[in-house]
């Protein structure tokens, strides 16, 4: 039994030694490459190949070799000045885009038709366009007109102020914009998925 724990004792040892080579060899192989990858690097200006003229005469390519010599030239810049002359926006643009879409035109209704006085029910003085935006479709891109609706009740008014209620509208993901969500996701969809 002795003998058996002697024997696998020396076996251990022989294993453990020959792993530390193993780890000797294999932190040496990292060195070398973090040395090669990251270390100091020299420039030295290789000699031109027979019969190929070269950009500096001998003198200077051995000045530029010596390492004790360093070379200074002082260079005078001048500054220009530059006037940048901004283009004026070209009016129209926009609304020539939108009415080159094909249209679809959406009506944003009243929830509630009734006055919110007297609760009676108002009637429908007529609509207004609220905003364009251009949407999505897959494969299909159009302009959707949105109109807002204006209810006014006939049985009541306020020193002689007719009320007018108007639908909610939904509010614009980009103030000022004409882009939709739909376009806005397609564009986030695409810029991670197609990189």
């Amino acid at each position: 039994m002795s003998k058996s724990l002697v024997e696998e004792n020396r076996e251990l040892k022989q294993q453990i030694k020959a792993l530390k080579e193993q780890v000797n060899k294999l932190t040496a192989i990292i060195k070398l490459q973090q040395n090669q990858m990251f270390g100091k690097k020299t420039e030295i200006i290789e000699s031109v190949v027979d019969g190929q003229q070269s950009l500096f005469s001998d003198d200077e390519l051995d000045q530029l070799q010596d390492s004790n010599v360093s070379i200074t030239e002082v260079i005078e810049k001048k500054e220009k000045q530059v006037v940048r002359h901004r283009k004026a926006k070209v009016s129209g643009q926009r609304t020539a885009f939108l009415d080159g879409l094909p249209q679809v035109d959406e009506t944003i209704h009243l929830t509630n038709t009734n006055c919110p006085k007297c609760h009676e029910q108002m009637k429908k003085i007529g609509k207004h366009l609220y905003s364009r935006e251009v949407r999505l479709k897959p494969a299909e891109l159009y302009c959707a007109n949105l109109y807002q609706e204006s209810y006014k009740c006939n049985d009541c008014d306020e020193d002689g102020k007719d009320i007018i209620i108007s639908s909610q509208m939904p509010q614009s993901l980009l103030p000022h914009s004409y882009i939709s969500s739909s376009i806005l996701a397609k564009v986030a969809e695409y810029k991670f998925s197609l990189a």
